[in-house]
């Protein structure tokens, strides 16, 4: 069965794009254009990767990761794509597992995304309880 992943980028045409790449490796996947939409697929869908454009017009690619993470109930790898003037910041600032720049190389990034078909080694995050 195919790994589930999600892609969210505000541009029509690009998105298509990367879906059809990503699609080529065999994952399973859905699409959102903006953040609303890409949260309530993760949580339906619970994907296992996670690829977005880092700069979204409905928000920032960062505040994206943390919503994600939160309806996400397993590990989750997300990856920004950005371009080569926002890398700096999304590095250090966005909570990205992983942050390629512009043109994006599909058959490298799927080395470093691919998930084992194991479930012995997928494990649950754990949820803590908020600070009073």
């Amino acid at each position: 069965m195919a790994a589930t992943l999600l892609v969210l980028n505000a541009d029509d045409e690009e998105r298509r794009s990367w879906c059809a790449q990503l699609a080529g490796f065999g994952w399973r996947i859905y699409e959102a254009r903006e953040i609303q939409a890409a949260v309530a697929l993760a949580q339906q869908f619970q994907p296992r990767v996670v690829v977005t454009a880092v700069a979204l017009p409905s928000g920032s690619g960062f505040h994206f990761v943390r919503a994600l993470r939160t309806v996400v109930e397993h590990d989750v790898k997300i990856v920004g794509i950005a371009e080569a003037s926002e890398l700096a910041s999304a590095l250090t600032d966005g909570g990205f597992d992983l942050v390629v720049t512009r043109p994006v190389d599909f058959a490298a990034l799927q080395g470093s995304i691919s998930v084992a078909d194991d479930h012995e080694e997928r494990k649950p995050t754990t949820r803590l309880p908020r600070l009073k």
